[in-house]
C-alpha cells in the first residue's frame, strides 16, 4: 500500500512482479513513445547488432536493496550522447507523452484545478505542455531522454526526419532564413520623389530600402542588382554585394528611405540625420535606371522585429518634416485610401515555369519533323563571371497524366498470401504484436519477400546493377542481400511471417524492338492505354540524373537529393485473420537513376554519347516501366487509380545542353501528349503546344499578406470551465483551385501571376458567353461554380485584380440580370398608362414650380413587366415543359453594395488617387456603372438611391438645395432635426449620405477614360428615357384633367341651353349641333381654339383655353425649346445694352486708350437641367481630347441629338402611348409579361422547351381579354411585329421549306389571323407584311391549322380598301404557287404515307380561297381583281387541276365522280399502312383522327373552290348586256372551261343521307370530311347562275327535276327530331337557302308550266315543308318565305 508519509510504494518490485495495471501502463507508454517516433517520420533501424553484448549495468550500493529482495540495476548509458536534433526530438516526445497522460486522466474523470485533490480527482497539471512548470517539464524530458538513450544503447539508430535537417528548406545562398517583405508591384513608382520610414524595434539582421518590382524571393536582399538596401545591423549598403555605409542602428531608431527618380539617387537617414558613405557622400546609390519603377522593401532575420511606415497618415511619419518635406519628397502612401498590400517570401517549394529571362537556364521549343519528335530542350547558360557551382535542378512538365478511375487489374499485382508462421528460434520470445505486424507489412521485407520490384515483367530473375549506387527499394540486388539478417523493429532477429510473393503477372509492354519506319496498327493504337515519352541526356552531361514521374504533392527541394532516401509508404489491405488482399506503395516520386544505364569510360565521369531513357505508363493498369536506349530495364512501379503524375527530371548541370524532353512515340504506343490533351478521339500524332512548358522547382515564393485578420476574443468562463476563444466575425476569402497541381491559392494573389490571372479572366468571359442571350439553364448550372456568395464577395472586394473584378461584374449581370434588363429594355419605348388617381396627380414640374425635377425620381405610372426569378438549381431536368427563369439574387443587398461601391469610387477616385479599386479608374468605375445601369433598368433602386446616383454624377445640378437660415420661432425645430441627424450619423445610418453631400466634384467633372465615358453615356441615356416617360405621363394626366373640365363645362352649357325657351328652330339646331355629334367630333369641335379659331365662335371658357396654352408652353420649356417671345425680349435687352456699351466706348476712346489686360477665360455657367448638363458635358469631352473609340463617338452624338430633338422624340413616342382603366391593370400586366417573354426568346436558338414556352405565351395573350378589348393597344405594342419576328426566325431562309417547329408556325399564324379579325386597322398593319407571307405561303399547306397563307387572306378579307390595294405582282405570286400545286404532290402528305396522285389539291384549295377573298369582298365582286385573276389563271392551265387542264383533261364531272370513287376506297383515300421509318422533316406525326386528310374529299373541295372562284370572277350581267368585249371574252372562256352538262351532272349527284343503325338504332351519319357534301354543289349553282344563267323554262325544270328537287325532298325528310340536328341536315339547309332557292324564285319562268304541274306542286309542297323546319336560322326562314311569295304571285 502506498504511503507517502512513510515513503512506501508498492511498485518498487521487479518488472515481472509489477501489478498488472502498472505493468500495462508502462508497456502502453513505451508503445506510445515508439508510435510517436514513427509518426514524426524518424528513421529507426538496427545500426549495431552487437551493441547489446557491450552493454553493462550499474551496480548500486546495498542501500538500494528492498525488503522484497529487489535491487534496481539500470543500464550504464554514460557513453551514449544525444545530438542536438535528437534533443529536439526528446522535447517533442515529452510533449506527446504529457498529452497522452492528460488524455488518460480526462477519460478517468479528472479535471483541472489550481491545487491537487486526489479524492475529487483534481490536478493542476491538466494544462497545455507549454504552460507546465519547469520542474514537471524537466522530469518528463529526463524520462524520455533515458528512453531514447536506451534505444541507442541497444544498437538502434534514430534519425530525425529530413525536414528537420539543416539542409532542408534553406533557400539558395540564404542560411540565415531571413524573410523579405515588399509592397505590391502595382504600387511601383516611376517618377517623383518618395519617402517612407522603418523603425528597428530590435537591432538584429535587418535590411530596408528600395527594390525593383521583379525582386526575386530566393535571393538574398541586395545580393543582386534588383535591390538597393541599407543594413543597419552591420552598417552596410547592399547592391550586388555590400559596402560599409553610415552607422549602426539601435533599438527604436528610425530609418528614412528617400528615392529621387528625377535625379536617380537614393538617400537614407537615421533618426532624421542623413547617412554618409566613407567617401563623404550623402547619396547611398545613384545613376540607376528607373525602368519598371521601385517599391519599398525590407528583410528581417530570425526573431527580429521592425515597423514599416509608408506614410498613409502623414502625421505618423516621425522625421518627415525634418528631412523629406522641405526637399519636396512625398510619403509613399500619399493619396491612398486603402491599406497597402504587402508580399513576403515564403519557404514553400513550388514548380513554376522557367521564365524566358532566367539568368542561367534557357528552354528551346523544337517542332517535330518526319524523323524527329517535338522536343523541349533545357540549356545551361555559362555565367559571365565566376559564380557558385551549379545546383541541382528539379524539372517537370507543366501538365500531368491521370490514371483511370478503375484498373483492369487490382493495384499492387496479386494479393500476398500469408504463409503459416515458422516456429521461433527462441521459444521464450513473445509472439508478434498487432503493431509489429502492421509495421512489418509497411516496412521493407527481407530478401525472400522483396520480389515485387526486382522481378522482371515476366517474373524472371533479377538483373544485377552494373555499378554500386544507391538504389530504390523496389530495385534491390538479391545477390548482395543474401546472408544478411533483417532485424525486426526493437526485437531480435526473426523470420517474417510472409511467404515470398508470387511472380508479378505478365503485363504486355515492349513486346518487340521498335522500328521507327513501321506504321501503327489502327485498331491497336486506338485501343491502347499505354503512353510514352523520353528524356535525352546529352553527351558531355554527367548521366547521374534522376528521371521519371512526380506527383502534384512533390515539394522536396534538397540540394543533396538522394533517391534512396525517398519516402515510400506501403498500404496493405487485409482482414482480421491476417490475410493480405491488396498492397500498394505510395510515394511522391517514381524515378530511376540515369547513372545505372550509362557506360562512361573508366577515366571519365561523363559519357561521350547521348543517353535516351524512355518512360512508359499504362493508364489502365497503373504500371510504369522504363527503357534505356530502346532496351527494357527491370525497374517498374505501380500506383493507385486516379493518380496524377508529371514527367520529371532532376539534373545537375555539367554542360551547356542539360536534358531534352522528347515527346515522341513508339509503335502501337501513344505519345504522352495524347494523355495530357485528352479528347473524344485520340490523336496519335505527337504534339507540343505552347501551354506545355518546363517548370522549375523554386524553393522560395512570394505570398500575399492579408489586409485583415481574424478578431479573436478570449473569455475566462470560470475555474472549472477554463477559457473560451471565440471568433465572432469570420474572414471571407476566395481561393482558386488548380486541379492539375492539387493546390489552392488566394485569388488576390493573381494580381502578380499574369498567366493565371489571364486564364481566370478568360474563364469568366467564357461563362458570360455560354449563359448569354437568355440561356438560363446554363446560368443555373453556373451557380454551382460561381455561387451568390462568391459574386457578392468579388464585387465588393477592393483588393481584387482589375480584370477579375470586371469579369465577375459581367458574369453577375449575364447570369442574374440580363434577362430582366432585356425584357424591360424591349418595352422602354412603349407607354401604357393606367388612369388612376396617382396618374392624374402627375405634373411636368414638381411642386408647381418651373424647374424640372430630377429625372427618374417621383411617381411613375407606366406599366412594366414584373421581375420573376427562380431559386438557383444546379441540375435541371431536360424537357421540363418550360424554360427556367433567371437565377435569383437579392436585389436589395446588391443595390446597396452597388451604391456604396460607386460612392467610394467617386469620393476616393479621380486622377490623384494612387490606389483605385482594381488598379485603375477604368476597372473601378466601368463595372460599377454597368451594375448600376442594370439595376436602374430593372427598377431595383428606389427614389432615394436614384437621387444619390444623380448627386454623384453632378452634385452642382442634382445636389440638395442649401438650407435657408431658420426663421424666428423655428429654431427649436431646427435644433431637433440637427440632433436627430447627429444621432443617425452616430448610428451609422447617414454616414454615406453625409459623405455624398460633401462631394466637391461628381463623375462628370473628373477626367475619365473613354470606357468610363461610354458607360456614363449609357447611364445618361437611361435618365433621358425616364424624362421622356415622365413627359408622356404628364401629357396623359393633363389630358385627363383637361377633358374632364371640358366635359363639365359642356354639361353646364347643355343645361343652360335646355333651360332657354325663346329660341327658334334654326337657332336650336345650330346650338345643339355640338351635342348631337359623335364624341370624337365633339372633342374636335371644342378644341378648335388651339388652331387659332375666333374667340367669339369658341364655346370654351378662357380659363380652360389658357390652361391648355400654359401646358403647351411648359411642355416646350421642359423639352428645352425657348419661346419666341422670350427670345425677342432678350434681343431687345441685348440691343439696348449694346447701344449703351457703344456710347461708353466712344467716351473712353476720346479720353485715351488705356492698356487692356487679358481677361481670364470665363467658366461655363453651371447647368440647371439634364439637357444643359449633357450638352455641356458632350462639348467638354469633345474638346478635352481626341476620342479614339467609334462607339463612344456614336453614343455622344446620340445623346447630344436627343437634347435638341426633345419635341421630335416626344411626337414619335406618343403613338406608342395608350391609356387603360384601373380595372384592366392586372390583365395588361399579365399580357406585358407574356410579350416580354416572347421578345426575350427571339434572340435564343429555338428548341423544344423554348417552343413550348413561346406557344404558351402566345396562347395566354390570345386568352387575355385585353387582346380583344383594346385592339389599338395591340397595335401600339407591336404585337404583330413581334409574332412576325418569331415566325421569321422559325421559318428561316434558304430554299428549304422544312419546318422544324410546325406547332410554333401554326400558333403564330393563328394569332395573326385573330389579330387581323379584331380590327380593320390591324388588318392594315398586317397588310404591310403581305409580300413576306405570300413568299412563304407554300409552308404548312399539308398541316391542319393556320398557315402564312391564312394570315395573308385574313389581312384582306372583307376589306374593300385593302382588296383594291392588292397589286398584280401579289396575285401573280399566288397563281404561281397555285400552278405548282397542280404539278406535284404535297411532300408532307407523301412523308406520311399518302398515295402520290401527281398534284396537291389541299394546297391548291387554300390558294383558291385567297383569290376568292381578293375578288369577292362583302358580297360584291371587285372587278379589277377579277379580271386580273382570270387573266393570270388562263396563262397557267396547271391552276385548273388535271380535269380542266385542257388537252387530256377528263372534265369536271368525271373528276368529281373519280373523287367519289377514291373517297369510297380507303386504300386510295388515305395513308397506307407502310410508313417510312426515317424522321419526318415536318416534325412528329400528329394524331390521325384530327389531322387525317381524305384525298377524295380534298379533290372535290379543290374543284368546288375553283368553280366558286371562277363563278365570282364572271362579269356582271349589265356588262354582258352592254356588249363589253372583255366581259364577253371572259364569259366565253369560262363556258369553255366548264360545260353546262358537267354542272348539271354534279348538281344531280345524290348525297349520302343519315340513317338509323339496324342493330342499336343509333344515328349513322356520313363523314362530312370524307364524302360528297352540299358545299361541293353550291359553287356549281353559283357558276351556273353567273356564267350561263337560267334563261329557258325547259332548262330550269330539268335542273329542278334532276338536281334541286331531290335535294329539297332529302332536306324535308331529315326534318325530324332525330335527324334535324345532324351535320348533313344543316349543310342541306345552308345549300338550299343560299344557292338553290334564290335561283328558282324567278316567277316568270314558271308561267305556263301546267304540263309539269305535278312536279311544280311537289316543289311548292316541299318548299313549304322546309319553311316549317326545326333547325332553320331566321335568315334561312326568311329566304324560304321570300321564295314562296315569289313563286305564288
Amino acid at each position: 500500500v502506498r504511503d507517502d508519509s512513510r515513503r512506501l510504494h508498492p511498485c518498487l518490485l521487479s518488472f515481472q512482479r509489477l501489478p498488472e495495471p502498472e505493468r500495462s501502463y508502462n508497456l502502453q507508454m513505451s508503445g506510445e513513445t515508439l508510435k510517436t517516433l514513427l509518426a514524426l517520420g524518424c528513421h529507426v533501424g538496427m545500426a549495431d547488432e552487437k551493441a547489446e553484448e557491450n552493454l553493462k549495468k550499474i551496480k548500486l550500493p546495498k542501500t538500494y536493496a528492498m525488503g522484497s529482495g529487489y535491487k534496481p540495476a539500470p543500464l550504464d548509458l554514460a557513453h551514449v550522447k544525444l545530438t542536438p536534433a535528437q534533443l529536439t526530438l526528446v522535447d517533442r516526445l515529452a510533449e506527446n507523452g504529457h498529452n497522452v497522460w492528460a488524455r488518460d486522466r480526462v477519460l478517468q474523470g479528472w479535471t483541472y484545478s489550481t491545487r491537487q485533490d486526489i479524492k475529487n480527482k483534481r490536478n493542476p497539471r491538466l494544462v497545455p505542455y507549454h504552460l507546465l512548470d519547469e520542474r514537471t517539464k524537466r522530469t518528463n524530458r529526463e524520462s524520455l531522454c533515458q528512453a531514447v538513450r536506451t534505444l541507442l544503447g541497444y544498437g538502434y539508430n534514430i534519425e530525425p526526419p529530413d525536414q528537420e535537417s539543416p539542409a532542408q528548406g534553406v533557400p539558395w545562398g540564404r542560411a540565415d532564413k531571413a524573410r523579405i517583405f515588399r509592397a505590391e508591384r502595382g504600387y511601383a513608382v516611376r517618377g517623383g520623389k518618395w519617402y517612407f520610414e522603418f523603425e528597428a524595434v530590435t537591432t538584429g539582421e535587418m535590411r530596408v530600402g528600395w527594390a525593383r518590382p521583379r525582386l526575386r524571393p530566393d535571393v538574398e536582399l541586395g545580393a543582386d542588382d534588383l535591390a538597393y538596401v541599407f543594413n543597419g545591423h552591420r552598417a552596410q549598403r547592399w547592391h550586388v554585394g555590400s559596402e560599409p555605409f553610415g552607422r549602426s542602428w539601435q533599438a527604436g531608431d528610425v530609418v528614412g528611405c528617400m528615392i529621387d527618380l528625377t535625379e536617380s539617387h537614393i538617400t537614407f537617414t537615421l533618426n532624421g540625420e542623413v547617412l554618409i558613405s566613407d567617401a563623404g557622400s550623402e547619396l547611398a546609390f545613384k545613376d540607376f535606371d528607373v525602368g519598371e519603377g521601385f517599391v519599398p522593401v525590407c528583410s528581417l532575420g530570425l526573431e527580429q522585429e521592425g515597423r514599416l511606415n509608408l506614410g498613409q497618415e502623414v502625421g505618423s511619419l516621425r522625421f518627415f518634416s525634418i528631412c523629406g518635406l522641405q526637399e519636396g519628397y512625398e510619403p509613399f502612401a500619399i493619396n491612398m485610401k486603402r491599406p497597402i498590400t504587402l508580399w513576403f517570401s515564403k519557404s514553400l517549394p513550388q514548380f513554376v515555369p522557367v521564365p524566358p529571362d532566367h539568368p542561367q537556364l534557357e528552354v528551346t521549343r523544337m517542332d517535330g519533323t518526319v524523323e524527329t519528335p517535338p522536343c523541349l530542350r533545357l540549356a545551361h547558360r555559362a555565367p559571365g563571371s565566376p559564380a557558385a557551382p551549379p545546383e541541382l535542378l528539379f524539372l517537370r512538365l507543366s501538365l500531368p497524366v491521370q490514371f483511370h478511375p478503375r484498373f483492369r487489374c487490382t493495384p499492387g499485382a496479386t494479393p500476398l498470401p500469408q504463409a503459416p508462421p515458422e516456429p521461433p528460434e527462441d521459444a521464450s520470445l513473445e509472439p508478434l504484436s498487432e503493431f509489429e505486424r502492421l509495421r512489418r507489412s509497411a516496412g521493407p521485407r527481407h530478401p525472400e519477400g522483396e520480389g515485387e520490384g526486382e522481378k522482371g515483367p515476366g517474373g524472371g530473375p533479377p538483373t544485377p546493377a552494373p555499378r554500386e549506387q544507391p538504389r530504390a527499394e523496389n530495385e534491390k540486388d538479391a545477390t548482395t542481400e543474401k546472408g544478411k539478417t533483417r532485424r525486426g523493429f526493437l526485437f531480435k532477429a526473426r523470420k517474417t511471417p510472409f511467404a515470398p510473393p508470387p511472380a508479378v503477372p505478365t503485363v504486355p509492354r515492349l513486346e518487340e524492338d521498335v522500328v521507327p519506319d513501321e506504321r501503327d496498327d489502327p485498331e491497336v493504337i486506338m485501343n491502347t492505354t499505354t503512353y510514352y515519352y523520353s528524356v535525352r541526356i546529352f553527351a558531355g552531361q554527367e548521366p547521374s540524373s534522376v528521371l521519371g514521374w512526380v506527383t502534384p504533392d512533390f515539394h522536396q527541394h534538397d540540394a543533396a537529393f538522394d533517391l534512396s532516401r525517398v519516402r515510400t509508404v506501403t498500404v496493405t489491405m487485409g482482414d482480421d485473420k491476417g490475410n493480405v488482399h491488396d498492397s500498394i506503395k505510395r510515394s511522391n516520386c517514381y524515378m530511376v537513376w540515369g547513372g545505372d544505364f550509362a557506360s562512361p569510360s573508366p577515366q571519365a565521369r561523363v559519357s561521350h554519347a547521348d543517353l535516351v531513357i524512355g518512360c512508359l505508363v499504362d493508364l489502365a493498369t497503373g504500371l510504369m516501366t522504363f527503357t534505356a536506349d530502346g532496351k527494357e530495364i527491370n525497374t517498374f512501379f505501380q500506383v493507385e487509380p486516379n493518380t496524377k503524375l508529371f514527367p520529371a527530371v532532376f539534373a545537375l548541370p555539367t554542360s551547356q545542353n542539360v536534358v531534352q524532353f522528347e515527346l515522341g512515340k513508339l509503335k502501337n504506343i501513344m505519345p504522352i501528349s495524347a494523355a495530357m490533351f485528352s479528347s473524344e478521339r485520340k490523336n496519335p500524332e505527337p504534339q507540343c503546344p505552347p501551354r506545355l512548358v518546363i517548370q522549375l522547382l523554386t524553393p522560395v515564393t512570394w505570398s500575399r499578406m492579408p489586409n485583415e485578420f481574424l478578431a479573436v476574443e478570449t473569455t475566462r468562463l470560470g475555474e472549472r470551465q477554463g477559457w473560451a476563444v471565440e471568433c465572432a466575425e469570420p474572414l471571407l476569402m476566395m481561393a482558386l483551385h488548380i486541379p492539375e497541381e492539387n493546390r489552392c491559392i488566394d485569388i488576390m494573389e493573381l494580381s502578380e501571376q499574369a498567366d493565371l490571372l489571364r486564364f481566370q479572366w478568360h474563364t469568366l468571359k467564357l461563362y458570360c458567353a455560354v449563359c448569354a442571350l437568355g440561356n438560363n439553364r446554363v446560368a443555373h448550372a453556373l451557380c454551382s461554380h460561381v455561387d451568390q456568395a462568391q459574386l457578392l464577395f468579388a464585387i465588393e472586394s477592393p483588393e481584387l485584380p482589375g480584370p477579375l473584378r470586371a469579369g465577375y461584374y459581367d458574369l453577375l449581370l449575364a447570369m442574374h440580370l440580363d434577362a430582366a434588363q432585356r425584357a424591360r429594355a424591349s418595352m422602354s419605348a412603349e407607354f401604357i398608362v393606367p388612369m388612376t388617381e396617382a396618374t392624374k396627380s402627375i405634373t411636368l414640374f414638381p411642386d408647381g414650380g418651373r424647374a424640372p425635377g430630377p429625372p427618374g425620381v417621383g411617381p411613375s405610372a407606366c406599366l412594366r413587366p414584373q421581375l420573376h426569378f427562380a431559386e438557383p438549381c444546379f441540375v435541371l431536368a431536360a424537357g421540363g415543359g418550360r424554360a427556367p427563369l433567371s437565377p435569383g439574387i437579392p436585389l436589395g443587398a446588391l443595390g446597396a453594395r452597388a451604391i456604396r461601391m460607386l460612392a467610394e469610387a467617386v469620393a476616393g477616385g479621380g486622377p490623384h488617387a494612387r490606389d483605385p479599386v482594381g488598379g485603375s479608374v477604368e476597372f473601378q468605375l466601368v463595372p460599377v456603372l454597368k451594375l448600376v445601369s442594370a439595376l436602374l433598368a430593372v427598377g431595383a433602386l428606389g427614389d432615394e438611391d436614384v437621387r444619390r446616383i444623380l448627386r454623384m454624377i453632378e452634385p452642382r445640378v442634382f445636389g440638395e438645395p442649401r438650407r435657408n437660415p431658420p426663421a424666428e420661432g423655428g429654431g427649436e425645430e431646427e435644433e431637433e432635426e440637427e440632433e436627430a441627424r447627429k444621432k443617425a450619423i452616430e448610428a451609422g445610418e447617414m454616414e454615406e449620405e453625409e459623405e455624398e453631400e460633401g462631394l466637391e466634384e461628381g463623375l462628370l467633372q473628373m477626367k475619365l477614360p473613354e470606357s468610363v465615358k461610354l458607360q456614363m453615356c449609357n447611364l445618361l441615356q437611361y435618365f433621358c428615357e425616364r424624362e421622356l416617360q415622365h413627359r408622356v405621363e404628364a401629357i396623359v394626366a393633363f389630358s385627363e384633367r383637361h377633358v374632364e373640365r371640358l366635359q363639365r363645362d359642356q354639361r353646364r352649357r347643355y343645361g343652360q341651353l335646355m333651360r332657354a325657351l325663346t329660341m327658334s328652330a334654326a337657332e336650336t339646331a345650330r346650338r345643339t349641333r355640338e351635342f348631337r355629334s359623335p364624341p370624337q367630333e365633339q372633342i374636335n369641335m371644342l378644341l378648335q381654339y388651339k388652331g387659332g379659331a375666333d374667340e367669339e365662335e369658341c364655346p370654351v371658357p378662357e380659363d380652360i383655353r389658357d390652361e391648355l396654352l400654359d401646358f403647351h408652353n411648359d411642355l416646350l420649356a421642359h423639352c428645352g425649346i425657348e419661346l419666341a417671345g422670350e427670345e425677342e425680349e432678350e434681343a431687345e435687352e441685348t440691343s439696348l445694352r449694346q447701344r449703351l456699351l457703344g456710347l461708353v466706348q466712344k467716351v473712353v476712346g476720346l479720353r485715351g486708350t488705356a492698356p487692356q489686360e487679358e481677361a481670364p477665360p470665363e467658366e461655363p455657367p453651371v447647368p440647371s437641367t439634364l439637357q444643359e448638363l449633357i450638352s455641356q458635358t458632350m462639348v467638354h469631352w469633345a474638346q478635352e481630347s481626341f476620342i479614339q473609340s467609334p462607339e463612344l463617338v456614336r453614343a455622344m452624338f446620340s445623346l447630344l441629338h436627343r437634347q435638341y430633338d426633345g419635341l421630335g422624340e416626344l411626337v414619335r413616342a406618343l403613338p406608342k402611348a395608350y391609356t387603360i382603366s384601373a380595372h384592366s391593370v392586372p390583365d395588361t400586366t399579365a399580357l406585358l409579361e407574356c410579350l416580354g417573354q416572347i421578345r426575350s426568346l427571339l434572340i435564343v436558338q429555338m428548341g423544344p422547351e423554348e417552343e413550348n414556352l413561346m406557344i404558351q405565351s402566345i396562347g395566354n395573350i390570345m386568352n387575355n381579354k385585353v387582346f380583344y378589348q383594346h385592339p389599338n393597344l395591340m397595335r401600339a405594342l407591336g404585337m404583330h411585329e413581334t409574332v412576325m419576328q418569331v415566325m421569321v426566325s422559325v421559318l428561316g431562309g434558304g430554299e428549304s421549306k422544312e419546318i422544324r417547329f410546325p406547332k410554333m408556325v401554326t400558333n403564330c399564324c393563328r394569332f395573326l389571323c385573330y389579330f387581323c379579325r379584331i380590327s380593320r386597322q390591324n388588318q392594315r398593319s398586317m397588310f404591310d407584311h403581305l409580300g413576306y407571307l405570300l413568299e412563304n405561303s407554300s409552308i404548312g399547306l399539308g398541316m391542319r391549322g393556320s398557315t402564312p397563307l391564312d394570315v395573308a387572306a385574313a389581312s384582306v378579307i372583307d376589306n374593300n380598301e385593302l382588296a383594291l390595294a392588292l397589286k398584280e405582282q401579289d396575285l401573280e405570286k399566288v397563281v404561281t404557287y397555285l400552278a405548282s400545286c397542280g404539278l406535284q404532290s404535297c411532300p408532307m402528305l407523301l412523308s406520311k404515307g399518302y398515295p402520290d396522285i401527281g398534284w396537291n389539291p389541299c394546297g391548291g384549295e387554300r390558294y383558291l380561297d385567297f383569290l376568292r377573298f381578293a375578288v369577292f369582298v362583302n358580297g360584291e365582286s371587285v372587278e379589277e381583281n377579277a379580271n386580273v385573276v382570270v387573266r393570270l389563271l388562263i396563262r397557267r392551265p396547271e391552276c385548273f387541276g388535271p380535269a380542266l387542264r385542257g388537252e387530256g383533261g377528263s372534265g369536271l364531272l368525271a373528276a368529281i365522280q373519280d373523287a367519289l370513287h377514291i373517297a369510297q376506297d380507303p386504300a386510295r383515300d388515305g395513308p397506307t399502312g407502310r410508313r417510312e421509318r426515317r424522321r419526318e422533316p415536318f416534325g412528329a406525326e400528329e394524331p390521325p383522327e384530327e389531322n387525317r386528310v381524305h384525298l377524295g374529299n380534298a379533290i372535290m373541295s379543290f374543284y368546288a373552290a375553283l368553280i366558286d372562284l371562277l363563278g365570282r370572277c364572271a362579269p356582271e350581267m349589265h356588262l354582258i348586256q352592254a356588249g363589253k368585249g372583255e366581259a364577253l371574252r371572259i364569259r366565253a372562256i369560262l363556258r369553255s372551261l366548264v360545260p353546262l352538262e358537267d354542272l348539271v351532272g354534279i348538281i344531280s349527284l345524290p348525297l349520302q343521307i343519315p340513317t338509323l343503325g339496324k342493330v342499336d338504332g343509333n344515328v349513322v351519319e356520313p363523314r362530312m370530311a370524307a364524302s360528297f357534301v352540299p358545299e361541293h354543289k353550291a359553287p356549281m349553282v353559283l357558276f351556273l347562275d353567273r356564267v350561263y344563267g337560267v334563261e329557258s323554262q325547259e332548262f330550269l325544270l330539268h335542273v329542278l327535276e334532276v338536281g334541286f328537287l331531290p335535294d329539297m325532298r332529302a332536306a324535308a325528310s331529315l326534318d325530324t327530331a332525330t335527324f334535324s340536328t345532324t351535320e348533313m341536315a344543316l349543310a342541306l339547309n345552308r345549300y338550299l337557302c343560299t344557292a338553290v332557292l334564290p335561283l328558282i324564285k324567278c316567277a316568270p319562268l314558271f308561267a305556263g308550266t301546267e304540263h309539269r304541274a305535278i312536279m311544280v306542286d311537289s316543289m311548292l309542297h316541299t318548299i313549304y315543308r322546309l319553311s316549317r323546319g326545326r333547325s332553320l336560322t331566321k335568315a334561312q326562314r326568311d329566304v324560304i318565305e321570300e321564295c314562296l311569295m315569289a313563286l305564288c304571285r
